[in-house]
């Protein structure tokens, strides 16, 4: 599960940062509803991102503090390490997104301030307290 998760912020990334032209209108594309569809769709990862009715739950996604696995008990093994690296990928993802929407125009002020104020309270959020995971080694 961690390398399909891992796997896919790297294509959420790879999203994020692309720019692509519309596709050139001739005349048919007037009449294909198909064609008439792509030449509406945004011009940048970002603005697909943004857009709800496209990417669905990806920003509150993305928004969403990192699980942690830490009582997990049993023989499976890292599976704390895995949730920290699933973490730290999503994060460095939600950074790249909040970079690429301080350069939209118009500006999303409400998006950069959700953004900004998600990255200040850091992978885990609020309540996510590193501290007591790793006190629990100490036994």
């Amino acid at each position: 599960m961690k390398d399909n998760a891992l796997a896919a912020l790297v294509l959420l990334r790879a999203i994020i940062t692309t720019n692509w032209a519309p596709i050139p209108s001739p005349d048919e594309a007037a009449s294909d509803p198909i064609l008439a569809r792509l030449n509406n769709f945004p011009t940048s990862g970002v603005e697909v991102i943004l857009d709800p009715a496209i990417s669905g739950g990806v920003l509150p996604y993305l928004l969403k503090p990192a699980t942690t696995f830490s009582g997990l008990v049993g023989g499976l093994g890292d599976a704390e390490s895995a949730a920290y690296q699933v973490a730290m990928a999503k994060f460095d993802v939600l950074r790249v997104l909040g970079e690429k929407v301080k350069d939209l125009d118009p500006p999303k002020r409400e998006v950069d301030t959700m953004i900004r104020r998600r990255i200040a309270e850091g992978p885990w959020g609020v309540g996510g307290n590193v501290g007591a995971r790793i006190g629990t080694l100490e036994m």
